[in-house]
């Protein structure tokens, strides 16, 4: 019996030594990951800067043990990397030391702290401009209200709804204004005396000048609507048909004044019309006299 029980015994032992240098083999390969990865971070933040956020390229090593779960010479190593830290980051004040992080100068319960750096935020600007808008549509409609600031002092209100006579009376009114849409609404202007000038030689333009012809006026008076215009010359006239701005005139009465030809003219037809009054109607009346007498003897006979 005690022959038997001996190489039992042994083959306890042999597997509880094995399971004790896996355990130890195994705790030594952490440890030596654990370095690895300490190491690398060490880098990596040595490495970066002040970045707003950072990305970790080894994730499943962030979380670090304390020192009491560690051996002595692990201690040391603790230690010498918490030195290392605090010094990078009286450096670096921003870094935590995290896998992942954000550099937020921002306080986040701070609502202003997220507009825009206008100080409005882009909706909001949106928001007012449709505001503003709404606001411009109202108002053209209150222009056609009834109810005004002096509404309790007016005795009665014009009708919301009016006659078919009364909007043709309006219509008519709006057409009296303006030429139409085929002179482009011209308006009626103020009709000065200097107009009233210009229009006048205008109509009497036959006598002018004797060697152009002019079209009969198609209106007795003075017309209601009429504009003013100067013709503009091209940079081809600028030598030989342009009229210098010193010879330019305000009214069509000084520049023809001030042409000797057209003055020639004029004296010449005034003196003719003189002397053709001077002479009387004697002899006008005369021949009418004698072809009536003509025309009663043909009538007798």
């Amino acid at each position: 019996m005690k022959h038997k029980s001996k190489p039992r015994l042994c083959s306890s032992e042999d597997d509880s030594s094995s399971d004790c240098e896996l355990k130890e083999v195994a705790t030594t390969l952490s440890e030596t990951i654990k370095r690895h990865i300490l190491k690398k971070r060490q880098e990596q933040s040595s490495n970066t800067d002040n970045s707003i956020f950072v990305l970790d390229k080894t994730p499943g090593g962030s979380v670090l043990e304390s020192p009491a779960d560690c051996n002595e010479d692990e201690k040391v190593n603790w230690k010498l990397s918490e030195k290392g830290s605090k010094e990078k980051s009286k450096k670096k004040k921003n870094h935590d030391g995290l896998s992942s992080y954000i550099h937020s100068n921002i306080d986040i319960m701070d609502p202003n702290s997220y507009r825009h750096l206008k100080g409005e935020h882009k909706k909001e600007k949106k928001k007012g401009q449709a505001v503003k808008k709404s606001d411009k549509v109202v108002q053209e409609i209150m222009k056609k209200s009834v109810i005004t600031p002096d509404f309790e002092k007016k005795d009665s209100l014009e009708p919301y709804e009016e006659s078919l006579r009364k909007l043709k009376k309006k219509r008519k009114m709006e057409k009296a204004l303006t030429k139409g849409k085929g002179w482009f609404d011209m308006k009626a202007p103020e009709m000065t005396d200097e107009a009233k000038m210009n229009l006048e030689m205008l109509k009497m333009r036959k006598a002018l000048d004797p060697k152009r012809f002019y079209k009969n006026n198609d209106m007795k008076g003075l017309p209601k609507f009429f504009q003013f215009g100067r013709i503009v010359e091209s940079p081809a006239d600028f030598y030989h048909s342009r009229v210098p701005k010193k010879k330019r005139k305000a009214n069509l009465v000084q520049e023809l004044l001030a042409d000797a030809e057209f003055r020639q003219y004029n004296k010449r037809k005034y003196v003719e019309i003189q002397e053709a009054k001077m002479k009387g109607d004697g002899p006008y009346k005369r021949m009418k006299r004698l072809k009536k007498r003509k025309n009663k003897c043909c009538t007798c006979s």
